[in-house]
């Protein structure tokens, strides 16, 4: 073949020669440039098939994981729920077996201390103008001793501790209280009878009244016998007045001497 950078274009003719070589020059290019390009549609056409099987298989093993996770986590929910109902139900036990020892325990203080005869004689003598109720709360502390606390309650049933805002004299209200209520709720005593020794030594002339006025209920619709013993003159002629013999079954006596006593007549 005649190098074509030295053919020389004299006619029509060359010119049409010329033509037909490129031709016969440029087929076989050509033709090898369409294969290459068919070869390279295939192998996109293969490759787009095999990442469309790729990511299907990709899709099943993301739903079977995912799948898998979720029945792992329906698992976990359900043995929750099943320890949270087991927790609550143990919680409704120990709940129940709570109160049924507290409601026997306050049943039991109740007999004990005389609950509401506590009350009626704390409101009777009257200590505070504002706090005129007394009771008792039961409570279980951090380790789970049972505890008894005094609280004085006004109208509006707003509690406080005694302990904390009242004077001695109206402790000493409160501690009379007390022991009275549980002296009277004593089931079958031996002895039906109290003994207190100089219960006034803080009492104001009006809790001493109230106070008398409670010993003279309590000997008039009981068949219990209070014996008191006081130093205080004045308390003892003002018991000798609102307690007189005449109408109360009641006695006084003197102490004169050691070994020597007296029943005072001048009543």
């Amino acid at each position: 073949m005649e190098n074509l950078n030295s053919y020389q274009f004299t006619t029509l003719s060359d010119i049409s020669n010329l033509s037909f070589l490129f031709n016969l020059v440029c087929t076989p290019c050509t033709l090898n440039f369409t294969l290459y390009l068919k070869k390279v549609d295939f192998n996109i056409n293969t490759a787009q098939e095999k990442l469309k099987i790729w990511n299907e298989c990709m899709s099943d093993v993301i739903v079977k994981d995912f799948v898998n996770e979720y029945n792992h986590i329906i698992e976990e929910k359900v043995e929750l729920q099943q320890k949270r109902t087991f927790s609550e139900n143990k919680e409704k036990i120990a709940k129940d077996i709570f109160q049924t020892v507290r409601t026997q325990l306050e049943e039991h203080i109740k007999k004990a201390f005389g609950g509401v005869t506590i009350s009626q004689i704390y409101s009777k003598i009257e200590p505070h103008k504002r706090f005129t109720k007394l009771q008792y709360k039961v409570s279980i502390n951090d380790n789970s001793a049972p505890e008894l606390y005094m609280k004085v309650l006004n109208s509006k049933n707003e509690d406080i501790m005694p302990e904390l805002f009242f004077s001695s004299a109206q402790l000493n209200t409160v501690a009379l209280s007390v022991f009275l209520g549980g002296a009277l709720s004593a089931s079958n005593p031996k002895v039906n009878t109290i003994f207190i020794d100089d219960p006034i030594g803080h009492f104001d002339d009006l809790n001493v009244l109230s106070f008398i006025d409670v010993l003279r209920i309590i000997i008039s619709e009981t068949d219990w016998q209070i014996i008191i013993s006081t130093h205080e003159e004045s308390f003892y002629e003002i018991m000798k007045v609102k307690l007189n013999p005449k109408y109360y079954n009641s006695k006084f006596l003197i102490f004169k001497d050691e070994g020597n006593v007296e029943e005072d007549v001048k009543v």
